[in-house]
């Protein structure tokens, strides 16, 4: 039957006793009750709803008196719409018919209600390309979902299980699961018979598909769980969900990426090793990614700037005309979370900065100071892992405003400080199809101070103690499975160090020899604070995440500063940073050029 009038008839198309084949090709049928005694029906792209809404059920009945039962067959391309109502396809004599699958049987009705059901007397084949749509409601044990029924058949092949999110706030499984297929009457499911199309999270949750029940209750069914996901990347603190560690039990044959072992909950978080979405450790990375881009920033005096002066060297004087400076800045490391070494983020960050002294003055006693401003514009760039296996990654465009005041004492010690603000653009893209895009606004300051004490044949030992603060607030953000929310994150960092100084005059026979000064140091820092919070939630329930970036680390710097001119100087310095526990190291550099006039 090839004629489009079949999809307004309501008469009954009537196949009579014997082996007969109805095609329906290119046409939509409305009500699958209309077809007797038809033991092959075929579709081809074609759609079959199995009811219409003025009706309950939508029954298709297939064979007759005499054959007894008969064949569905889904050809490429067709549709079976089997949500809004109850829905079967039986056999004529109840022994069970085959139900082969090549197209899409969809239980997702125009309510988004997660309760229908579509059973299958007999058997059900997923050919190449089969697909099964149903809503479901992601929350925990027991949830609401649409639900294909198998009576006493058999389902093999492999059909790719879609899941349309039909509502729920994601919640940790931890018993069976959420049941998506159902064996009855004895009928069975092959492993792998279904897979799923994709990934299925909310909030913070993956959900994966497993062949059969935890308790035992039903082998050959299939459910979502909340396991073979992705372990907490840092540290979960407590939030809602279900934590009484039930759900002990037998596992079964994964499916769709799913593990298929079981276990019971430990009763101390939200669910199960395991449990939460890659996600979660791409994101809580956006803020880390961030802080070290700041960090970079609110480096020392010497690293911005050259030096400005040493005492009693001949280098360019802090009282004379204003400096016009710029340098160029990158960094490239990793770091690892103090809780859970498996998360890690390797990152570049780059920036250019230019300043201009707006002050200088020199006192009666020798002392002097220079106070300015400075721009920078830079972007950051960070690969997120779990367990070796990548996540996704973060991006950042950060453009900053600040200022700095410098006093030196008559001796050559020095008081330096800073303060900027940065506007940030943060794209956290995973690897699957979820990302997020909030901005962010940081604060930052620094005060560093320093005392050289002079020795023999240039050489100078200048101990150095620094304070850098920050803070960092980053909107709230949403993708497809739930809305993240970023708590404010402050940073604060000690270091305290020293700085060995070799300074010799380039051409000592003129009246203005050019200096040219090497330095190394070495430092030891803290980090008291970088403790970052993100929260996943849907429908009002979330889940924190904490991360723990705290800790002690050694710095090492070597750098260079030449006179060109008497009123140009070029200055670059290399450092390498490595935190205590192998939690993480980097390396960065930079080069910058300083003119007054």
């Amino acid at each position: 039957m090839q004629s489009p009038q079949v999809a307004t008839a309501s008469s009954t198309v009537n196949g009579q006793l014997g082996n007969d084949t109805l095609t329906l090709q290119g046409v939509a049928v409305l009500d699958a009750n209309r077809f007797v005694n038809w033991e092959r029906i075929v579709l081809e792209n074609a759609t079959l709803t199995m009811a219409p809404h003025n009706q309950v059920d939508g029954i298709l009945t297939l064979g007759d008196a005499g054959t007894g039962t008969g064949e569905l067959v889904i050809g490429v391309g067709s549709t079976v719409f089997a949500g809004g109502r109850n829905a079967a396809v039986l056999s004529f004599d109840g022994t069970g018919v085959t139900v082969t699958n090549f197209g899409t049987i969809s239980l997702v009705g125009t309510d988004n209600s997660a309760k229908d059901v579509f059973v299958i007397q007999g058997d059900y084949i997923g050919g190449v390309g089969s697909s099964l749509s149903l809503n479901t409601e992601l929350k925990g044990d027991g949830a609401a979902s649409d639900k294909l029924v198998i009576d006493g058949g058999n389902a093999s092949g492999s059909t790719k299980l879609h899941i349309v999110d039909a509502g729920g706030g994601g919640k940790a499984t931890t018993g069976n699961g959420i049941l998506v297929v159902e064996a009855i009457n004895g009928g069975t499911t092959a492993g792998g018979a279904f897979v799923l199309d994709g990934p299925v999270a909310k909030g913070a949750f993956e959900y994966n598909l497993f062949r059969s029940s935890k308790d035992g209750s039903g082998l050959d069914n299939w459910y979502l769980r909340t396991e073979g996901g992705s372990e907490a990347p840092c540290e979960p603190e407590d939030g809602s969900g279900d934590s009484d560690g039930d759900g002990g039990g037998n596992g079964g044959d994964g499916g769709g990426g799913g593990s298929g072992n079981g276990s019971g909950g430990s009763g101390e978080t939200i669910g199960h090793e395991g449990a939460f979405r890659p996600e979660v450790g791409l994101y809580t990375s956006s803020p880390q990614l961030a802080l070290r881009y700041g960090s970079m920033l609110l480096d020392t005096l010497h690293q911005r700037k050259g030096d400005d002066k040493a005492a009693g060297s001949g280098m360019l004087n802090a009282s004379g005309p204003p400096y016009v400076w710029g340098r160029t800045i990158g960094r490239h490391g990793y770091e690892r979370c103090a809780v859970n070494r498996g998360k890690q983020l390797d990152y570049n960050l780059f920036a250019f900065q230019g300043g201009i002294d707006l002050y200088s003055a020199e006192g009666a006693n020798g002392a002097s100071e220079m106070a300015g401003i400075y721009a920078v514009v830079g972007k950051g760039h960070g690969d997120s892992s779990l367990f070796g296996a990548s996540v996704g990654s973060n991006r950042l465009n950060a453009y900053t405003l600040g200022g700095y005041w410098t006093h030196y004492g008559k001796d050559g010690w020095y008081l330096d400080g800073l303060l900027q603000g940065t506007s940030y653009d943060i794209n956290a893209d995973s690897d699957r199809p979820y990302s997020i895009s909030p901005n962010g606004l940081g604060f930052g300051a620094s005060i560093e101070v320093g005392y050289p004490l002079h020795l023999e044949d240039g050489w100078i030992i200048e101990p150095q103690a620094q304070v850098s603060y920050q803070h960092i607030s980053i909107d709230d953000a949403s993708d497809s499975a739930a809305t993240v929310s970023f708590s404010d994150v402050d940073s604060l960092l000690g270091r305290a160090g020293g700085r060995l100084v070799r300074i010799w005059d380039l051409k000592p026979e003129e009246v203005n020899p050019l200096p040219l000064t090497a330095w190394l140091r070495a430092s030891f820092a803290y980090q008291f604070l970088e403790t970052p919070t993100i929260g996943f939630s849907a429908d009002g329930e979330s889940q924190p995440f904490k991360s723990d970036f705290s800790g002690p680390s050694v710095i090492l710097n070597a750098g260079l500063d030449t006179s060109l001119r008497e009123n140009v100087s070029l200055y670059a310095n290399v450092d390498y940073q490595i935190e205590f526990d192998d939690l993480g190291q980097s390396i960065g550099g930079e080069i910058g050029l300083k003119m007054r006039w």
